[in-house]
């Protein structure tokens, strides 16, 4: 595997880039790079402008409200 170094302009993230138009040089390293340390840091939605990228954690996270959950159900 090829380590990958992320950069932006004027700062370094450890738990990735929350927006990767941020990001220096971006390719297909640099983008999977950036969404595999948010993932491992439960960080599972990255926007890159206007779209957002969203990874399915494959476990439950408490990042939404029990309402926000299951609406359907109140």
């Amino acid at each position: 595997m090829v380590a990958v170094s992320l950069t932006a302009r004027g700062s370094d993230h450890q738990d990735g880039y929350p927006d990767m138009t941020v990001i220096s040089d971006i390719d297909e390293n640099g983008i999977n790079t950036n969404l595999r340390i948010r993932y491992n840091n439960n960080k599972i939605y990255t926007y890159t402008g206007t779209i957002l990228i969203a990874v399915n954690p494959y476990k439950e996270l408490d990042i939404y409200e029990p309402i926000v959950k299951f609406p359907i159900w109140t």
